[in-house]
């Protein structure tokens, strides 16, 4: 009887040990990508914490991508961001680098221009915030379910000295539209749940 017990324990004892190996595996592989969905939460909470929270000078409190299709035919996207300066001293910002994407003009949230991107000229006072719209008209970055974009900023002090602030991670945020909105706006229809057949 004290045999059969003791083969019992064993045979719990290693059920156990499997089990926690296999959690461990889950998250190790979560961790470096293997479960999308996983992995993607882990890197938008980062770049959440890194933008949001960290970055200096220049902060990105929030972000949002929209595309909309124009009458010519092409895709413009419009990154939204709601910047702020961190800095107790006003920054002149100088140009604004985003990759992927041909993000070349840069409007404050009312319309007015601001300048090309990469030839800019204003000025955030201590702690001010400004929500500017980054647009590319080219098509050339439409992601249909989020983006994901390296972000750099150039800038001049109030001291005179210039700087460079180039994200640690990269800017994540959700798209307004959806791959399916997108194809629908175009006028297309979705054959068989497969195909999209398009005018």
């Amino acid at each position: 009887m004290l045999v059969k017990n003791i083969r019992g324990q064993g045979a719990i004892e290693y059920l156990v040990l499997l089990a926690v190996v296999l959690i461990v595996a889950m998250v190790a592989l979560s961790l470096l990508g293997y479960f999308p969905s996983l992995s993607s939460e882990v890197q938008r909470a980062q770049s959440e914490s890194y933008w949001g929270g960290s970055a200096t000078p220049i902060r990105v409190e929030k972000s949002f991508l929209s595309s909309e299709f124009m009458s010519n035919g092409s895709t413009q996207s419009n990154l939204t961001m709601l910047i702020r300066n961190m800095e107790n001293t006003w920054i002149t910002v100088r140009s604004i680098s985003v990759s992927p994407g041909h993000f070349y003009d840069v409007y404050d949230y009312n319309g007015g221009y601001l300048g090309n991107a990469s030839n800019l000229n204003f000025t955030l006072t201590a702690a001010a915030k400004k929500v500017i719209v980054l647009v590319a008209t080219d098509g050339s970055y439409a992601p249909p379910d989020g983006f994901s974009v390296e972000l750099e900023f150039n800038y001049s002090s109030a001291y005179g000295t210039p700087g460079e602030q180039k994200g640690a991670v990269k800017l994540l945020g959700e798209s307004q539209l959806t791959y399916e909105e997108i194809m629908i706006q175009q006028g297309c229809v979705l054959l068989f749940g497969v195909f999209w057949l398009c005018p």
